[in-house]
This record gives C-alpha cells, structure tokens and sequence, in this order.
C-alpha cells in the first residue's frame, strides 16, 4: 500500500505527538521544510513494521507491549528510536519531499 504524508496535521489529531502513523499515513505536526528527518525516519519505521508485521498482528503486539512494559519499553518503539539515527536513504528521502495530491 502507498503511503500518504500529511504535514501540518491538525494538533487533535497528533495527540502531543510531533509524528504519528495511522497506516498507511504519516502524519506530521511540523511543515515539510521543518520537519527533522529523524522524526520522519522514526514514523517510517513504524511503516516498515508494519509492512513486515501486517497492520493487525502489529497492533495487538503493539498495545499488548504498551500495556505490559510500558510506551518506552514497546520492542517497536525501541527499533524506532534506534532508527532515528540512520540518514535517511535517498529513496526515503524522495518519500518525505514527494508532494501528495
């Protein structure tokens, strides 16, 4: 499935949050230009989770985690937050400029 970015989401929908996903959107709270690629590397990840995971099996192992260890301690987060320190690819940064109609 494609995904679809979406920057300047609503605040409501973003929940406190700078990056969120609801496969297969990425949401941003920040404008393109402003939006730091370790932000957008770490909602990609999140996708790519997904993609490997399937969205149903993704969720129930998410909150299940959430629910028992704790947000930080979400295997899918820690893989995340890892992530946020690799540059993005020249095709995840395509991804990020491309311009969604």
């Amino acid at each position: 499935m494609k995904l679809r970015i979406k920057y300047k989401a609503p605040k409501w929908m973003m929940g406190g949050f700078r990056g969120r996903i609801f496969y297969p959107f990425l949401l941003f709270r920040d404008t393109k230009a402003a939006c730091p690629d370790w932000i957008f590397r770490h909602e990609l990840q999140h996708a790519y989770d997904i993609r490997h995971d399937g969205y149903i099996r993704y969720h129930i192992s998410y909150w299940w985690q959430h629910w028992r260890k704790g947000y930080e301690n979400v295997s899918f987060e820690i893989n995340a937050r890892k992530a946020e320190s690799f540059p993005l690819t020249k095709a995840e940064y395509r991804i990020k400029m491309k311009r969604n109609k």
